[in-house]
């Protein structure tokens, strides 16, 4: 009798589609927001953010990654008084966990915090 191990790994890639990036950062430009949200691994939006140019090497992220509320009411005042001090700063983006941000949407308070932070 044959004992085998079977080992396996399976990707798949979605690549953007053509010019994808290019006119997301000529919208930008113009004073268009976007949000993009994405089911992925916050590492993984944050490299689809760069690949749509939505992020450059020169952005300022803030990140709430944080599934505690206090801690993200924390994470959430930092960020306020960071973007006081970059107002009129315009590549600035927020990277926010989905986890993150169901516990935001559970309390008023944290709720009403982020809308502050985000124009």
């Amino acid at each position: 009798m044959c004992i085998r191990d079977r080992v396996g790994a399976n990707a798949i890639e979605d690549k953007l589609q053509d010019e994808v990036g290019e006119t997301i950062k000529f919208m930008n430009e113009a004073g268009i927001k976007f949000w993009m949200l994405t089911g992925d691994k916050m590492e993984t939006a944050v490299n689809i953010g760069f690949a749509c140019k939505l992020l450059t090497e020169k952005s300022i992220q803030f990140t709430v990654n944080s599934t505690i509320e206090l801690n993200i009411n924390d994470e959430l005042m930092a960020i306020k008084a960071g973007m006081k001090e970059l107002a009129g700063v315009k590549d600035v983006a927020l990277v926010i966990s989905g986890d993150a941000l169901l516990v935001i949407l559970q309390y008023k308070r944290l709720t009403l915090l982020f809308a502050k932070i985000i124009p």
